[in-house]
């Protein structure tokens, strides 16, 4: 008899807690350090200040946005994060970092060919094509990645070299990590469908 009321109440405990357990889906977050800055052919231009974005969707007026959906039968993966300007977190300049067309079970673990970096500062936007196989031709940046579906993670690194400016294409920049010429490292989590 008493481990049949012991089974009974542990078996009670089990259903209340599991009823009372409110499981939210994580915001979305992402966490990227970089710098747009002007190296190799171009001249007489400033660096523009380093970014440390540390965003979760929805705080202090920021968008962090996530998901996965299927194209042409891949999975294909995008986040971007954007500051509306004005605030603590980007100071006076509208800012947006994206990666998107991000195809993410390649069995040779390259982005894909819908891959896609846009940068933005203010009025600035830098937009290429992305590879893992080195810069060149019109595929101005370099990224590499790995996803944890578990948790849905996205973490990798990006560099982009000699990207145009969209509004005038004859100005180049870099993206690297602040004060370097090194790759830039990027975490993505709570996105949809991952």
């Amino acid at each position: 008899m008493r481990l049949l009321t012991t089974a009974f109440l542990f078996t009670s405990l089990l259903v209340c807690v599991a009823g009372c357990v409110n499981e939210d889906p994580v915001p979305a977050y992402v966490s990227v350090a970089y710098q747009v800055r002007c190296l190799g052919t171009c001249f007489n231009a400033a660096d523009n200040p380093p970014r440390s974005l540390y965003y979760v969707d929805g705080e202090d007026d920021l968008s962090v946005k996530c998901a996965m959906s299927t194209k042409s039968g891949q999975n294909v993966l995008g986040f971007s994060t954007y500051c509306p300007g004005g605030n603590s977190a980007c100071g006076q300049d509208r800012l947006r970092f994206e990666i998107s067309g991000l195809q993410i079970e390649n069995k040779d673990g390259s982005p894909g060919d819908t891959c896609k970096v846009t940068v933005r500062e203010g009025a600035n936007e830098y937009t290429s094509p992305c590879t893992n196989d080195g810069i060149k031709g019109d595929n101005r940046c370099q990224l590499q990645y790995k996803v944890t579906k578990e948790n849905s993670l996205v973490t990798g690194s990006m560099i982009c070299k000699e990207i145009s400016n969209t509004n005038s294409p004859d100005i180049t920049r870099y993206i690297v990590a602040p004060g370097s010429t090194k790759a830039v490292k990027f975490t993505v989590q709570g996105c949809e469908g991952l």
